[in-house]
């Protein structure tokens, strides 16, 4: 009785919560900028199935990668793309990319490209939230 007494209390308390970082990027040969989310704790970048299509990148499709979500589903991804050309700002950074066909976002930018940029966020008090990337020479910060 004490327990579900607590956890009630948990869950009627009000949690604050903020929204995940989003940037616009340009990635390989495509033009115009998409917003990227960037995502911490996955070990794979990821682009839709529709961004793969405008780009038309090279793409291995003979691979046995899959991602298991939260509910431990898994879906198989459709290929990788090796040696994109990843741009904010000024900072150009190559980065390899898996296509996923279910993908909830255009791009999204995971533990790979957050350690090669040497990605710095800061959360403010008020909840704005501000990320640098920095180039490989260090001579471009974004």
């Amino acid at each position: 009785a004490v327990e579900d007494e607590l956890a009630e209390s948990h869950y009627l308390k009000p949690h604050w919560a903020r929204e995940t970082t989003q940037t616009p990027v340009r990635i390989g040969d495509v033009h115009e900028p998409v917003v990227a989310l960037v995502d911490h704790g996955i070990e794979i970048n990821l682009m839709s199935m529709d961004f793969y299509r405008k780009g038309k990148c090279l793409i291995n499709t003979k691979h046995w990668w899959k991602i298991r979500a939260a509910t431990h589903a898994t879906e198989e991804l459709y290929g990788a793309c090796p040696n994109l050309r990843v741009k904010i700002g000024d900072v150009e950074i190559d980065q390899q990319f898996f296509v996923h066909e279910t993908s909830s976002h255009m791009v999204i930018l995971r533990e790979p490209y957050i350690t090669a940029a040497r990605m710095e966020m800061k959360v403010l008090d008020n909840g704005l939230t501000y990320a640098w990337v920095k180039s490989q020479d260090e001579h471009n910060f974004v």
